[in-house]
Parts: C-alpha cells; sequence; structure tokens
C-alpha cells in the first residue's frame, strides 16, 4: 500500500502493517517517532520530511510585524515557522483544526491587523477558506510552504516499484 500518514490514524496501526510498504514522518515530534519506530520493528522503510517555508514569501516576512492566525492541527508551528522567517509575531489566535472561518471572525481579524499595523498572515489551507475575504481583504497573505522529503529518490523509486508491481498483477 501506498505510506500511512503520521498521526491518529481511522484504524488500530497494528491491524494495518500488512497493508504498509513505508511510512513518510512529516516533522518532528513524538507520535511522529513511535510511528517510525514501529514501522521499522515491522521492517518498513521511513522516509522523513519537513514542511519549509517558500524562499520569496519568507525574504517577504523578514523583519515584518504580523498578526498570524491559522485553523490548522498545530498552529504554533505555524507561528514558529513565522518567527524562523525573521517575522516579528505580535498577535497570534490559533483555531481548532479545518475551522470554518465566519464572516465576523475575518472582520475582526482585519480590524485588529489593521488597528495594530500589523501585516496579516495564515496559511494556505487557511486561506481557501476564506477566499471570499481574500478579495476584501488584500494586505492578507499567505505563507506558502513546500515538502522536503529526506531520501526523495528512495521514496519515489519505491512508489515507483509498487506501482509497477500493481500494474503487472492487473494485466
Amino acid at each position: 500500500g501506498l505510506p500511512l500518514p503520521a498521526g491518529p490514524l481511522r484504524a488500530p496501526l497494528e491491524a494495518q502493517w500488512p497493508l504498509v510498504d513505508a511510512v513518510l514522518v512529516i516533522g518532528d515530534g513524538e507520535p511522529g517517532r513511535q510511528v517510525a519506530l514501529e514501522a521499522d520493528e515491522q521492517g518498513k522503510r521511513v522516509f522523513t520530511a519537513s514542511l519549509e517555508p517558500a524562499p520569496e514569501a519568507a525574504e517577504a516576512l523578514k523583519g515584518r510585524r504580523v498578526m498570524a492566525f491559522a485553523g490548522i492541527g498545530r498552529p504554533e508551528k505555524f507561528f514558529e515557522t513565522l518567527h524562523a522567517c525573521g517575522a516579528t509575531v505580535d498577535v497570534t489566535h490559533p483555531f481548532p483544526d479545518h475551522h470554518s472561518f465566519k464572516p465576523e471572525e475575518v472582520r475582526a481579524l482585519r480590524q485588529e491587523a489593521e488597528a495594530l499595523g500589523l501585516l496579516p498572515v495564515t496559511t494556505e489551507k487557511d486561506l481557501v477558506r476564506i477566499a471570499d475575504a481574500k478579495a476584501a481583504w488584500p494586505e492578507l497573505m499567505a505563507l506558502p510552504v513546500r515538502l522536503r522529503i529526506e531520501n526523495e529518490t528512495g521514496l519515489r523509486n519505491l512508489l515507483t516499484r509498487r506501482i509497477n508491481e500493481r500494474r503487472l498483477r492487473i494485466v
């Protein structure tokens, strides 16, 4: 099978191991380390990756005072990323993962950013959820991130091999 996501899984992982060829652990943290350890014990390949800000966006944030908000699983990681880009993160607003932003929340965020003279920054994922508000809030910036996979060639080769094996079984 394809790599399973680290984090909460829909079925107990133990029952899934026969279907797993490899795992891809994104970022640091104990849950990912535990999955990687278990995968290794099961003789499965373990690949690691990290999310990194797009260089041009990171450069644009250097020295800027920002108000950051995010409705993702670990918003504090987003806030830390902004800080690592060189932004001064004056205000943060964490929201629950998959948060559906209400128009009044977006208005309040905009008013706060404007009143404090801060650049509003959110994630690409959250910007999609408030796309209709983006037209009315042109100052709002999303920080694009890219997945950097360690041993990308190894992962690509594994996936290609498994896809080709399945194609041969179908024919």
